[in-house]
């Protein structure tokens, strides 16, 4: 359904948070 694109943009603000 679209999880991959969700992890991803997750991923990528987590990593901008921290």
């Amino acid at each position: 359904m679209g999880e991959t694109i969700l992890v991803g943009v997750v991923k990528a603000i987590a990593n901008r948070v921290h």
